[in-house]
Parts: structure tokens; sequence; C-alpha cells
């Protein structure tokens, strides 16, 4: 099957996400309370009708979409995994910039699996798109 082109940790992480995200959107919706959201070292305290909150929530819709893609095999998965890989790493790495500037010392550990994430999309972008399923 063309998922198990990637790795193992990969398809973890988007069961992860195709259940985890839609679970927070939902519960989000039916509890009126605000919420504090933190993804890609952005936090931000109050309605999903917050900038921050839209942005966070934004991407973190494209990474279920990301998850999907990857867990059913679609052909268009690498390349949208590529873009969101490529907009949290934006996200985290101003997020720290800004940590830094501002004398905060707390910062996103996003990066760590962002980066091998973006690498082995790349990486495995040829095989995934050359893919067919067999005749059997």
């Amino acid at each position: 099957m063309r998922k198990e082109i990637l790795p193992k940790w990969i398809r973890l992480f988007s069961w992860f996400y195709l259940i985890y995200v839609p679970i927070l959107l939902l519960s989000d919706l039916i509890i009126e309370n605000d919420y504090g959201y933190r993804a890609f070292g952005l936090v931000s305290n109050g309605s999903e009708f917050n900038l921050t909150v839209l942005l966070i929530l934004s991407v973190l819709t494209l990474a279920v979409i990301v998850s999907y893609g990857i867990l059913w095999g679609r052909s268009w998965a690498i390349k949208v995994g590529i873009i969101y890989s490529l907009i949290a790493l934006i996200m985290s790495f101003s997020s720290i910039y800004l940590n830094i500037v501002s004398g905060v010392t707390q910062y996103s550990l996003e990066p760590l699996l962002l980066l091998p994430f973006l690498i082995i999309l790349i990486k495995k972008r040829k095989n995934w798109e050359i893919w067919k399923p067999s005749d059997i």
C-alpha cells in the first residue's frame, strides 16, 4: 500500500491528528468557553474568532487533511504535507524568534518533529507519486 512508503511514526502521528483535532474542534463548538490554544509555539486564550486562534485552528485543520491523505494513500497527500510542514515550521520558527526578542525562555519543540517529517516527505515524494496499485 502507498501509505507504507512512509515510516510508522508518521502514520502514528497521522492517526493522532485525525482523531484528536476533530475532537478539539467539536468540543470548542459545543462547549462555549474560551479555551487556551497552543500550537507551533503560538499561544492564545480566547474565542475561536481571535486571529491567532483562527491561524492555529486553520493549520491544525490542514494537518487533519494531510493525515487523512497519508492514511488513505491519496495522491495529493505528500504535496499538501510539504505545504503544511513549511507553514508549521515558519510559524514555529517565528514564535521562537519572537520569544527570543521578547526575552521569553519558552520555545516550541514542534520543529524537532516537523523537520524530519518534511525531509522524509521530500525524499519519499517520487515513490509516492509513481506508486500504482498492483493488479492482484
